[in-house]
């Protein structure tokens, strides 16, 4: 038996860019006329604006990039992020091969934890709205870090194979690199992260986690499902 877990932002969803842009805007009182905002086609464009590079020279480079990214994780903006392309398709293809698909995100405000409640309950809202499979099953972790020493509780507990689809593949092997040397061991042994976005040649490592290309949701066939488990856990 194999788990699947497949990651939000950037996998499954893409920014909303209209709203995110009127929500920076807003909350950040920036004051730029809406008809200059409808023209802003790329966060780029969106920070080499007066208004926003004033801004950012006042509060400075980390906070500017703390309020951006937390703006990112607003309910209101989940709530109406986007579809990456061919996502719903290929995550009910996995789903009809593996019964166990649950989805992880990192989506996880530190100091807030209403905030936080209101992220879980909308992100559970757009899957279903989406029609994404086993909406209510996720796994919200704070970083890479976690993400990596969930799923090694979770082959301890139930012995089995993970596939993750993630699109951080450089953080999550920094993550790897911090962890005890028998999750490391473990997670060599049973979990294989396939690295959304990324081309054959950005996947040749060695000394890491098994690391397998997975350009774009075209390619959802060529996943190995169901693989078989070689050695049992409390050997290892």
């Amino acid at each position: 038996m194999e788990t699947i877990l497949v990651d939000l932002d950037g996998v499954l969803a893409k920014k909303n860019l209209p709203r995110l842009l009127a929500m920076y805007n807003d909350v950040l009182n920036l004051a730029i006329p809406a008809e200059q905002l409808a023209r802003v086609m790329s966060l780029e464009a969106f920070h080499a604006l007066p208004q926003a590079r004033s801004h950012y020279e006042t509060v400075g480079a980390a906070r500017y990039q703390y309020q951006l990214e937390l703006l990112r994780f607003h309910p209101y903006h989940i709530a109406s992020c986007q579809l990456v392309d061919g996502a719903l398709q290929s995550v009910h293809y996995l789903t009809r091969r593996c019964d166990a698909l649950r989805y992880c995100t990192a989506r996880v405000i530190n100091f807030h934890p209403q905030w936080n409640a209101d992220v879980a309950r909308c992100t559970q809202i757009w899957l279903k709205n989406s029609g994404f499979p086993n909406a209510d099953k996720i796994f919200f972790c704070d970083g890479p870090k976690v993400k990596l020493t969930t799923i090694a509780a979770m082959v301890r507990e139930q012995s089995q194979r993970v596939l993750l689809i993630d699109d951080s593949l450089e953080k999550l092997l920094d993550a790897f690199d911090e962890l005890p040397e028998d999750d490391q061991r473990l997670l060599r042994e049973y979990l294989t992260l396939a690295a959304f976005g990324y081309n054959y040649d950005e996947c040749d490592l060695e000394g890491t986690l098994p690391v397998i290309p997975f350009p774009n949701w075209s390619e959802v066939h060529n996943l190995a499902v169901n693989r078989p488990v070689g050695k049992e856990v409390n050997r290892l």
